[in-house]
């Protein structure tokens, strides 16, 4: 049985039957119920949830029950199951997938207050990360929303087994990766796989929190440095 983290468990509702495929008091199992309401999606957004891992499934379903028993809209559900075929690994996929989503929980990402832009498996000039995030700030006037001047650039590594294997050469050459890419202005937060496998939400948290807190120094620096002037 699928382990439900305290993480998730936070979110409530989530269904349990959603969870582990056990049967609800209604006798629905999980596969039925996959059955049910995927047949009321294109081909191609049935294509991409098979190809997700399980535990990128077990997730989408989740948060599929809570939007439908908050009677949200679903599709940036689907929005989502079609980025995930840019991802190349398993946990990126199921990182990702959670990134994606809790724009829609974290408190201030979900309030407009930071804007988000996720992007899978992007080139950084020689080097290719695993997910690049772009974060603005966001203010309203005349009846719009317009990014600041704060800008936090973001890059999360997903070390899967393999990252775990390497050799002291491996490993080195990894450190000067990251030791140029912060050279150049980015930020890099890694996750093991277990890291991501056991609680991705908790993972996804973590990356929301670090640029919400990015935000705040830059914010207190910039009104310290009015203040002196």
């Amino acid at each position: 049985m699928p382990r439900i983290s305290r993480a998730e468990s936070r979110f409530a509702p989530i269904k349990e039957n959603a969870i582990t495929g056990q049967k609800s008091r209604k006798g629905v199992t999980k596969s039925k119920m996959k059955t049910e309401i995927l047949g009321e999606h294109q081909k191609q957004a049935l294509a991409n949830f098979i190809n997700l891992p399980e535990r990128a499934q077990e997730l989408y379903w989740a948060y599929r029950d809570i939007a439908l028993s908050r009677k949200e809209d679903i599709s940036y559900l689907d929005d989502a199951l079609e980025e995930l075929k840019y991802c190349e690994s398993p946990i990126e996929k199921i990182l990702y997938l959670e990134l994606r989503i809790m724009t829609f929980f974290h408190p201030k990402v979900k309030d407009d207050k930071i804007y988000i832009e996720l992007n899978p498996q992007t080139t950084i000039e020689n080097y290719r990360v695993d997910i690049f995030i772009v974060a603005c700030t966001l203010e309203y006037f005349d009846g719009e929303e317009h990014p600041t001047e704060f800008v936090k650039e973001l890059i999360v590594e997903c070390d899967g087994h393999d990252f775990h294997e390497k050799t002291k050469e491996q490993v080195a050459k990894n450190n000067n990766r990251d030791f140029e890419l912060k050279n150049m202005g980015y930020d890099i937060l890694h996750f093991s796989g277990s890291e991501v496998y056991n609680d991705p939400i908790l993972c996804a948290k973590k990356v929301y929190d670090y640029i919400s807190s990015c935000f705040d120094r830059m914010i207190e620096e910039k009104r310290e440095s009015n203040e002196r002037h």
